[in-house]
């Protein structure tokens, strides 16, 4: 994530030779949030350590496995549940999500998939309206997305979204002043987190545009925006140019 702080707003070129680059370094924040993370799982489940339930399609990924890494250090105890892309349709996937969805000692459900496994919308319709509301991780269920609509609803926000939103504030980067211009950058496969960002953004009253990651206009609309958020999986997308 890549914020451009500009010094004066008169012309384009003179912008373009006063602009402030600041790279947003979310690894600076880990230990704190997740220390924050820690004291509020302790603080909320006195009696028993707090359990998360990751639904991951096709094989696993270094993300899954950062996932099962960060319950350990705050003290959540991960249940994976690994379901090959060929056998996880629609009736499968959904069984599953209302059988966890049930249990009393699941807290809270994320589904994630393998890069380019394919869970194609068709599949998806439907698999987030049997997650409860307060166990929704992803926040992709309906009442959660209207919840992150209404722009009055922080607890609608996906893990991704807050996470976003939380770097920015401890940056001391404002989006609620006049002005202020967004770009989210996202990709086909992961469109609902670009989208939810920007939904976000547009909240805290920011002017947002939301792209993806092979846009031909990329590099001019990167260049007008005060703030930059590559919500892709390529690591160093955003370059000097």
């Amino acid at each position: 994530m890549i914020a451009n702080k500009y010094i004066n707003n008169h012309l384009s070129a003179e912008r373009e030779d006063c602009m402030i680059r600041k790279i947003v370094n979310g690894q600076e924040h880990t230990e704190l949030i997740l220390a924050d993370a820690k004291e509020k799982a302790d603080n909320k489940y006195m009696d028993r350590s707090p359990c998360l339930a990751i639904v991951h399609i096709g094989r696993s990924s270094d993300h899954t496995d950062q996932k099962i890494d960060f319950c350990h250090h705050v003290g959540v105890i991960p249940v994976l549940l690994q379901l090959s892309d060929d056998s996880a349709d629609a009736t499968i996937v959904r069984s599953v999500i209302n059988t966890l969805d049930k249990n009393d000692e699941i807290d809270g459900i994320v589904v994630s998939e393998e890069n380019g496994c394919g869970l194609t919308k068709a599949r998806n319709i439907g698999v987030y309206s049997y997650i409860s509301v307060h166990k929704d991780m992803n926040r992709q269920c309906l009442t959660n997305l209207g919840g992150l609509m209404s722009g009055c609803c922080e607890s609608s926000r996906s893990t991704v979204v807050a996470a976003i939103m939380e770097l920015l504030e401890a940056s001391n980067i404002c989006l609620s002043t006049a002005g202020t211009r967004v770009l989210v950058i996202g990709q086909p496969e992961e469109e609902a987190i670009s989208r939810q960002i920007a939904i976000a953004c547009v909240s805290a009253g920011a002017v947002v545009t939301q792209c993806r990651c092979y846009d031909p206009c990329l590099s001019a609309l990167a260049r007008e925006a005060d703030i930059v958020v590559a919500a892709t999986d390529f690591a160093d997308f955003i370059k000097e140019n």
